[in-house]
């Protein structure tokens, strides 16, 4: 008895050099279908195009934002230091920048601002004190989305 390992092949289990050429569609099919497809996108893509884009909410401004946030950003702090921030930022950031919208506070309008404190006899310390303060908040407002990073004031 022949093995199958040895055995010769027969007729069926022969590939013919046309085979392949079974399985690729004529030029003309696949020229059709590119064409059918870039057509179907394009009408896809126009018909997203004309759809008004999802409005996002209105950002709330850095008052608004911040007495909502103030207890959280501010958490973990000593009690006496979180006396000090808040203090400056009621005296201080909140007239100065709480009804800027967050998501338009930059680090140029932080510096300016805070020029203006000093500008008007402000201590070095309450600067600071606004400062943290000020900073905790817009790190809240990354970490809820406002902002896609904190501003960077100036230091010094």
């Amino acid at each position: 008895m022949i093995s199958p390992r040895h055995a010769s092949p027969g007729p069926s289990s022969t590939a013919s050099a046309s085979a392949p050429q079974a399985l690729i569609a004529p030029r003309q099919q696949s020229d059709a279908f590119v064409a059918d497809l870039t057509a179907a996108l394009l009408t896809a893509l126009t018909a997203a195009a004309a759809r008004p884009a999802p409005r996002l909410p209105d950002a709330p401004t850095l008052g608004g934002y911040g007495a909502r946030v103030i207890d959280l950003a501010l958490a973990g702090l000593e009690t006496t230091t979180q006396g000090a921030y808040h203090s400056a930022w009621r005296r201080h950031v909140i007239p100065t920048l709480g009804t800027a919208p967050i998501d338009h506070l930059t680090s140029g309008t932080i510096d300016r601002t805070v020029q203006q404190w000093a500008a008007t006899g402000l201590t070095r310390s309450t600067i600071k004190n606004a400062l943290a303060a000020l900073t905790r908040i817009t790190r809240q407002a990354t970490r809820d989305g406002w902002l896609t990073r904190p501003p960077q004031p100036l230091t010094g």
